[in-house]
């Protein structure tokens, strides 16, 4: 459960680095790394998404189990 929660961390911190990347390239000037850039935040959201789901899981499993308590 603690690894999950890490790695759901990492994953946020590289969706915000991406997101920055993005915010700071021009669609315009650099269509084909912007669209590169846009395909990063994608991947990145979508994989924080299955992440969340299976943190989610994961803790209502470990609470039912050790009657409530969470390791974080």
């Amino acid at each position: 459960l603690i690894q999950v929660k890490n790695e759901q961390h990492n994953i946020y911190q590289e969706l915000n680095q991406a997101r920055e990347l993005l915010s700071n390239c021009s669609a315009i000037d650099k269509p084909v790394e912007w669209s590169a850039l846009l395909n990063n935040v994608i991947k990145l959201a979508v994989k924080l998404a299955d992440i969340e789901k299976e943190l989610k899981q994961l803790g209502h499993e470990h609470a039912i189990n050790n009657h409530g308590t969470l390791p974080y």
